[in-house]
């Protein structure tokens, strides 16, 4: 009786390696003892397989949490690879439109602008779904005109309207408030289901609208839907259409093309505004792809523009810049564009050279004088990152120069890494003439 009181304390105290001696009388001390003995085992087989389960787990977790990374670098690294090539073809694609052309020649140039343009679409839908999926698309919420923003889309759409024949309604009410949201999201859904819209009608109309559902105090609810007369989805269809890589007509030889990823980032881009997205359609009567988002409504809109303002022309800026810059096209394509706008350059291939460059072991008056540098991130000897800092720490507060990062990194969080370093600002290859100017007036 003893032995057992001692092992039932063992037990207690999660000590499973004891157990009852001499338990072979018949007796009621007998088969108690076995008992114990018995439920000792047991609790000691339970102890070693949930130990197995939480092992699994645990390895599970890492298994997926690594694949996680993996994909995270795989995205981040085809991103890099794919855009640096991506920069040459629309930058020297825009260098040659402003040559004189013939009207052949233009119409290849735009063509393979335009398919440039497709290209890098697709790179950036894996990109937003790759974001969203990790939870790391934040929202930037900020006053917008909704009847602006449609306008502006109505006018994005018309040609490919029209070369369908088809009629391009927008509705919009001129009663309508500017409302605080999410631009950016909510300009890439519409998008998303406009293109789907004007893509899968053949003839009719395609029509956009936005109705104020109800409004309580400062906040209201907005109905955005976009109708058209296509094909229209089956039943069966409406189940997939919505995840990643799905589309309705699966096979070889369907008539569409596309990645099938649009509907998907658009489902999550509206969960993330707090909505949901929803489809009403018949197969040959046509689609209805709806959502309702909840909104504060903006009762101050912003101070309107002086009128007269008018973009200055691209030339003469005269500024003298450093482009820091491994990749022989990219490189051509920079000082091209550069010295189309009136600007001046130097050429350095590393942050070694940059470094050498600038001379920031001299004294101030000494040093070459740079009105901005242009700083690639991932180069050979030195990178970007690391000579920022180390331009950061020798040249002194008395003549800083903006440094902005060009670069084909465009994952999320590599703008604030690149701004954190030391550097102004940042631009994600393919460069855009417009986008480099605006960056250099801007700093300059």
């Amino acid at each position: 009786l003893k032995k057992i009181s001692e092992c039932l304390e063992g037990v207690q105290q999660g000590k499973l390696n004891l157990c009852v001696e001499r338990v072979r009388s018949t007796d009621e001390l007998g088969v108690l003892g076995r008992g114990v003995n018995n439920m000792i085992i047991r609790l000691a087989n339970q102890r070693d397989e949930e130990k197995r389960l939480q092992e699994e787990l645990k390895s599970a977790r890492d298994d997926a949490e690594k694949a996680s990374r993996t994909k995270s670098e795989f995205l981040a690294n085809m991103s890099h690879e794919i855009r640096t090539p991506m920069n040459g073809v629309l930058g020297m694609a825009q260098l040659v439109k402003n040559t004189s052309l013939s009207d052949e020649q233009r119409e290849y140039v735009e063509i393979i602008s335009a398919s440039a343009d497709n290209l890098l679409t697709i790179i950036n839908s894996i990109l937003d779904l790759s974001r969203v999926e990790a939870g790391k698309f934040n929202l930037n919420i900020d006053t917008v005109d909704i009847c602006k923003v449609m306008n502006e889309l109505q006018v994005f759409f018309t040609p490919a309207a029209n070369e369908k024949g088809l009629e391009l309604k927008v509705n919009c009410p001129d009663t309508l408030h500017d409302v605080r949201t999410d631009e950016g999201s909510l300009r890439q859904i519409l998008i998303n289901l406009l293109a789907n819209a004007v893509k899968f009608t053949q003839k009719g109309y395609v029509e956009m609208r936005v109705k104020l559902l109800e409004r309580h105090g400062n906040e209201c609810s907005l109905r955005f839907a976009i109708s058209d007369t296509g094909i229209g989805v089956t039943r069966a269809a409406q189940e997939v259409i919505f995840q990643e890589f799905t589309q309705a007509d699966g096979s070889h030889t369907r008539e569409f093309g596309g990645t099938g990823l649009g509907l998907a980032i658009s489902k999550k881009m509206v969960e993330q505004l707090g909505g949901s997205l929803a489809v009403v359609s018949e197969p040959g009567k046509g689609s209805e792809f709806s959502f309702t988002i909840t909104v504060n409504i903006e009762e101050h809109a912003g101070a309107p523009q002086p009128a007269g303002h008018a973009e200055q022309p691209a030339e003469g800026l005269n500024l003298d810049v450093l482009v820091v810059e491994d990749n022989k096209l990219n490189q051509r394509v920079l000082i091209k564009i550069l010295e189309k706008m009136g600007c001046r350059t130097v050429l350095a291939e590393n942050g070694k050279e940059a470094l050498q460059a600038l001379k920031l072991l001299l004294p101030l008056e000494k040093r070459p004088r740079f009105d901005m540098i242009l700083m690639d991130i991932q180069m050979p000897i030195m990178d970007g990152l690391k000579a920022t800092g180390m331009i950061r720490a020798q040249e002194g507060d008395e003549r800083r120069t903006p440094i902005v990062a060009i670069t084909a990194h465009a994952m999320k969080g590599d703008r604030e890494k690149f701004l954190k370093q030391g550097m102004d600002s940042y631009l994600s290859k393919p460069v855009r003439h417009e986008d480099l100017r605006a960056i250099l007036r801007q700093y300059c």
